[in-house]
Protein backbone atom coordinates (compact mmCIF):
# COMPACT_ATOMS: atom_id res chain seq x y z
CA UNK A 1 0.00 0.00 0.00
CA UNK A 2 2.88 2.37 0.78
CA UNK A 3 4.30 1.74 -2.68
CA UNK A 4 1.02 2.78 -4.38
CA UNK A 5 0.93 6.02 -2.39
CA UNK A 6 4.51 6.85 -3.36
CA UNK A 7 3.82 6.06 -7.03
CA UNK A 8 0.67 8.19 -7.01
CA UNK A 9 2.52 11.06 -5.37
CA UNK A 10 5.30 10.83 -7.96
CA UNK A 11 2.78 10.87 -10.80
CA UNK A 12 1.01 13.88 -9.27
CA UNK A 13 4.28 15.79 -8.94
CA UNK A 14 5.28 14.96 -12.52
CA UNK A 15 1.84 15.94 -13.82
CA UNK A 16 1.99 19.25 -11.91
CA UNK A 17 5.44 19.93 -13.31
CA UNK A 18 4.26 19.28 -16.88
CA UNK A 19 1.24 21.57 -16.40
CA UNK A 20 3.45 24.31 -14.93
CA UNK A 21 5.99 24.10 -17.76
CA UNK A 22 3.26 24.12 -20.38
CA UNK A 23 1.60 27.17 -18.83
CA UNK A 24 4.89 29.05 -18.55
CA UNK A 25 5.74 28.20 -22.18
CA UNK A 26 2.36 29.51 -23.36
CA UNK A 27 2.81 32.69 -21.33
CA UNK A 28 6.28 33.22 -22.78
CA UNK A 29 4.93 32.62 -26.29
CA UNK A 30 2.40 35.43 -25.83
CA UNK A 31 5.19 37.96 -25.21
CA UNK A 32 6.68 37.57 -28.69
CA UNK A 33 6.91 40.97 -30.40
CA UNK A 34 4.83 41.52 -33.50
CA UNK A 35 6.42 41.84 -36.89
CA UNK A 36 6.14 45.00 -38.92
CA UNK A 37 3.94 43.26 -41.49
CA UNK A 38 1.53 42.10 -38.77
CA UNK A 39 1.23 45.63 -37.40
CA UNK A 40 0.83 47.00 -40.96
CA UNK A 41 -1.99 44.53 -41.62
CA UNK A 42 -3.69 45.61 -38.39
CA UNK A 43 -3.35 49.27 -39.41
CA UNK A 44 -4.86 48.47 -42.82
CA UNK A 45 -7.82 46.86 -41.05
CA UNK A 46 -8.24 49.86 -38.77
CA UNK A 47 -8.24 52.23 -41.75
CA UNK A 48 -10.76 50.12 -43.69
CA UNK A 49 -14.16 51.44 -44.78
CA UNK A 50 -15.65 48.11 -43.70
CA UNK A 51 -17.05 48.80 -40.20
CA UNK A 52 -16.81 45.19 -39.05
CA UNK A 53 -13.18 44.87 -40.14
CA UNK A 54 -12.33 48.21 -38.57
CA UNK A 55 -13.95 47.26 -35.25
CA UNK A 56 -12.27 43.85 -35.21
CA UNK A 57 -8.85 45.41 -35.83
CA UNK A 58 -9.46 47.95 -33.05
CA UNK A 59 -10.43 45.16 -30.64
CA UNK A 60 -7.28 43.17 -31.51
CA UNK A 61 -5.07 46.24 -31.02
CA UNK A 62 -6.36 46.62 -27.49
CA UNK A 63 -6.48 42.94 -26.61
CA UNK A 64 -2.83 42.45 -27.54
CA UNK A 65 -1.83 45.94 -26.30
CA UNK A 66 -0.12 46.94 -29.54
CA UNK A 67 1.47 50.25 -28.63
CA UNK A 68 2.50 51.00 -32.22
CA UNK A 69 -1.10 51.86 -33.17
CA UNK A 70 -1.78 54.27 -30.29
CA UNK A 71 -1.44 57.42 -32.40
CA UNK A 72 -3.73 56.01 -35.09
CA UNK A 73 -6.32 55.10 -32.45
CA UNK A 74 -6.12 58.63 -31.02
CA UNK A 75 -6.69 60.07 -34.50
CA UNK A 76 -9.58 57.67 -35.12
CA UNK A 77 -11.14 58.63 -31.79
CA UNK A 78 -11.37 62.26 -32.93
CA UNK A 79 -12.67 61.51 -36.43
CA UNK A 80 -15.01 58.55 -35.89
CA UNK A 81 -18.78 59.14 -35.96
CA UNK A 82 -20.05 55.61 -35.24
CA UNK A 83 -20.72 55.39 -31.49
CA UNK A 84 -19.97 51.65 -31.30
CA UNK A 85 -16.60 52.17 -32.94
CA UNK A 86 -15.83 55.14 -30.67
CA UNK A 87 -16.48 53.00 -27.60
CA UNK A 88 -14.28 50.19 -28.95
CA UNK A 89 -11.47 52.64 -29.71
CA UNK A 90 -11.68 54.06 -26.20
CA UNK A 91 -11.60 50.58 -24.67
CA UNK A 92 -8.57 49.63 -26.76
CA UNK A 93 -6.76 52.76 -25.62
CA UNK A 94 -7.72 51.87 -22.04
CA UNK A 95 -6.15 48.43 -22.48
CA UNK A 96 -2.99 49.87 -24.08
CA UNK A 97 -2.62 52.16 -21.02
CA UNK A 98 -1.37 55.40 -22.56
CA UNK A 99 -1.95 58.47 -20.37
CA UNK A 100 -2.16 61.01 -23.20
CA UNK A 101 -4.62 58.81 -25.09
CA UNK A 102 -6.79 58.48 -22.00
CA UNK A 103 -6.91 62.28 -21.71
CA UNK A 104 -8.27 62.26 -25.28
CA UNK A 105 -10.85 59.64 -24.26
CA UNK A 106 -11.95 61.80 -21.33
CA UNK A 107 -12.27 64.89 -23.52
CA UNK A 108 -14.19 62.98 -26.20
CA UNK A 109 -16.50 61.63 -23.52
CA UNK A 110 -17.14 65.01 -21.94
CA UNK A 111 -18.06 66.68 -25.23
CA UNK A 112 -19.98 63.84 -26.89
CA UNK A 113 -23.63 64.41 -27.76
CA UNK A 114 -24.38 60.68 -27.48
CA UNK A 115 -25.42 59.83 -23.92
CA UNK A 116 -23.98 56.30 -24.02
CA UNK A 117 -20.65 57.42 -25.46
CA UNK A 118 -20.43 60.25 -22.94
CA UNK A 119 -21.09 57.97 -19.96
CA UNK A 120 -18.89 55.06 -21.05
CA UNK A 121 -15.89 57.13 -22.13
CA UNK A 122 -15.99 59.35 -19.07
CA UNK A 123 -16.31 56.34 -16.76
CA UNK A 124 -13.50 54.51 -18.54
CA UNK A 125 -11.15 57.47 -18.33
CA UNK A 126 -11.94 58.18 -14.68
CA UNK A 127 -11.44 54.51 -13.80
CA UNK A 128 -8.10 54.53 -15.63
CA UNK A 129 -6.86 57.64 -13.84
CA UNK A 130 -8.10 56.37 -10.47
CA UNK A 131 -6.22 53.11 -11.04
CA UNK A 132 -3.14 55.07 -12.12
CA UNK A 133 -3.42 57.30 -9.04
CA UNK A 134 -3.76 54.30 -6.74
CA UNK A 135 -0.64 52.77 -8.31
CA UNK A 136 1.29 56.04 -7.94
CA UNK A 137 0.34 56.27 -4.27
CA UNK A 138 1.47 52.68 -3.63
CA UNK A 139 4.79 53.23 -5.39
CA UNK A 140 5.53 56.45 -3.51
CA UNK A 141 5.02 54.86 -0.07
Amino acid sequence: MYHNYKTSLTKLVLFSLVVFLTASTLTAAQKVPYTKSQVDNLINGMESDNTGLKQSAVILAGKYRIVEVTELLRKMLQEEENSSTIILIAYSLYQIENNAAMVDVLQKGQFSQDYTVRNLLTSMALEYFQKDLDYSIQVSK
